[in-house]
């Protein structure tokens, strides 16, 4: 009997946390930006990323854009909106820009380094920071930067 329960306990235990697991399945894009007040549908033109996707991407000489920013920015959310009208504009629903949520990386300067060192973003920006960053690769090499003002390519923009 006492084998019995055990076995029943284990497979409660079992359903529970995959329940629990599936619940809280991650990090959701429209959800987020969409409560902080940014004007996107469902079926928006960002694909959350994580660091290490973004330094593969880099190492493979991937061209794409990638947006380093955090929902809790006005000018964040201002430049999501942005993004999202001018690409239904344009036409271009089909076409992605990357995601990296800022938030999970402002805490401390050994992540930001980290930042730094993966995206090669020339400046991350920390907790003070309101601004997004905005980063085009091209076959791996940094095109434009917007952390970094003072380079020609960034001027323009």
């Amino acid at each position: 009997m006492k084998h019995i329960k055990k076995i029943i306990a284990t497979v409660v235990l079992s359903i529970t946390l995959l329940l629990s697991m599936t619940g809280c399945s991650g990090y959701s894009f429209y959800n987020d930006w969409h409560q902080a007040g940014a004007d996107i549908d469902r079926s928006h033109i960002f694909i959350s990323i994580d660091i290490d996707e973004v330094a593969r991407k880099i190492e493979a000489n991937e061209t794409f854009a990638l947006l380093y920013a955090t929902s809790e920015s006005q000018a964040s959310v201002a430049v999501v909106t942005s993004l999202q009208i001018q690409a239904e504009y344009l036409g271009c629903e089909d076409k992605h820009i990357y995601f990296l949520n800022a938030a999970n990386y402002l805490s401390t300067s050994a992540l930001r380094k980290e930042v730094k060192e993966k995206t090669k973003i020339h400046d991350p920006m920390d907790e003070t920071s309101d601004d997004p960053i905005i980063i085009t690769y091209d076959q791996g090499r940094v095109d434009v930067d917007t952390s970094y003002k003072s380079k020609p390519a960034t001027k323009k923009y």
